[in-house]
């Protein structure tokens, strides 16, 4: 008899057993990781105290924060009349490392703004800059093309005082982006996770038309699947500006104009184009997915064309590549020599390979919400592709529940109607969440 669709194997259960004594693994190890990856840490009951209470004894600590222009972006500060490059207006967001609670600002003309009675300890900070359409007339090449700044940053905040910066690098429309992430996993019954809904959209963010045929879907080399075993500091080498490192990589099909793209189009790619209604309540219905990833356990919708492993590895689950975990980097990129691609060996001995930075078209970052969550490694790609994560997803904890994704903004629209979507290499605040919508913008 052939296998009915998507039941929770053995496999699936012990994934779930391992995740938890990951994690209960990770707590256990919470000083080490503070004290090897981020440096002295002075966090007060982080995962509860809420960032307006001061413990007994604690003294309240004041934060200046400065926003600039990236300095490899200075001809945008020049043309708009920023005087050292700060950055009026900016939207910011802080929220305590280890925590839910964030606190907003907006800075003033000297790109300052300043929070006040903080809990000393690590923050994250983050900032996005739209840009007006008068402002971005005045802007000139190459910086024609830029509509919006947005960086985010890791810094310890003590008290009395402490000042700190934050640079945006210069958002561009880019070509073909990540639109849409959803990688919650739903319940099929209480207590039984349903891994397999999981779906990635992609949009044609320009005026002209793209072929998808030989493009690349990974996920990223981020470091926490083999923390505590070796330090941060062991996976410096796969963060740099030369490119992007991988342990999964997916092609699409094609040989080189089957599979076009028009402007302001949307195509999804589902992990397995089926209505997973049927399975796990609150799930999408992907049956007439655009493509579908392919793996060695699927079961093929004949009718949708098929994502394939070029390697290092197929995804365990034998479904494609799936986007399950608390944190994860997907990466979307151009067809490469994939005989010539860097390879290296992660600490704990996977083989990775790095897609070449002039290949890289978009790259998302995300880390779970749930609270008490931390970083195991503070930053999960080079800022040249990411500059902070988005958090903004928190795993279903009831049944039944209905699972959201992240979903990029909408920056503007053209006056034929075409959406540009926002892109400042920072997903934490390109991107939002909201119920799914599998081949629609928001």
């Amino acid at each position: 008899m052939p296998r009915p669709l998507h039941t929770a194997p053995a496999g699936h259960t012990l994934r779930r057993i391992a995740r938890l004594g990951a994690l209960l693994c990770l707590a256990a190890a919470l000083l080490s990781l503070l004290s090897t990856c981020s440096g002295e840490v002075r966090l007060f009951d982080p995962a509860e105290t809420p960032p307006d209470t001061i413990p007994s004894g604690v003294q309240k600590a004041d934060l200046i924060l400065t926003v600039q222009v990236d300095p490899q972006d200075e001809g945008v500060s020049e043309a708009l009349g920023w005087a050292q490059r700060a950055v009026p207006e900016a939207e910011v967001t802080l929220s305590r490392i280890r925590s839910t609670e964030e606190l907003t600002g907006v800075t003033g003309d000297a790109g300052r703004v300043r929070f006040e009675r903080l809990l000393p300890g690590d923050y994250r900070a983050s900032a996005v800059r739209l840009l007006t359409e008068a402002e971005r007339g005045r802007l000139v090449a190459p910086d024609e093309d830029v509509n919006a700044l947005g960086g985010g940053t890791i810094f310890t905040v003590e008290a009395p005082a402490t000042e700190a910066s934050l640079e945006l690098a210069a958002g561009r429309p880019r070509s073909l982006v990540i639109s849409e992430w959803s990688v919650e996993s739903g319940m099929s019954s209480p207590g039984t996770w349903y891994d397999f809904g999981d779906f990635l959209e992609l949009y044609n963010n320009t005026d002209t038309t793209i072929y998808l045929d030989g493009k690349l879907i990974g996920a990223g080399v981020r470091g926490a699947w083999d923390y505590p075993n070796w330090p941060c500091s062991a996976y410096d080498r796969f963060r740099t500006p030369d490119g992007v490192w991988i342990y999964y990589l997916y092609q699409f099909p094609g040989s080189g104009r089957q599979y076009p793209l028009p402007p302001g189009q949307p195509v999804v790619i589902a992990t397995d184009a089926i209505d997973h209604g049927q399975y796990a309540e609150g799930m999408p219905d992907l049956s007439d997915a655009d493509f579908e990833f392919i793996g060695s356990a699927d079961v093929d919708n004949p009718r949708v064309p098929n994502l394939v492993s070029v390697g290092p590895r197929e995804y365990f689950l034998g479904h494609g590549l799936l986007y399950i975990d608390l944190d994860d980097i997907a990466v979307l990129a151009d067809s490469v020599d994939l005989d010539a691609l860097p390879k290296d060996f992660t600490p704990g001995g996977l083989e990775v390979w790095q897609i070449p930075a002039a290949k890289v078209l978009d790259v998302v970052t995300w880390r779970t919400t749930r609270q008490g969550s931390f970083l195991p490694c503070p930053r999960m790609v080079h800022e040249r592709f990411d500059r902070q994560e988005a958090r903004i997803l928190d795993p279903c904890r009831s049944y039944p529940c209905e699972p959201r994704s992240g979903q990029r903004r909408v920056l503007l629209v053209q006056p034929d109607g075409r959406q540009v979507l926002q892109h400042t290499l920072t997903s934490a605040r390109d991107f939002f969440a909201r119920p799914r919508t599998p081949g629609l913008l928001p």
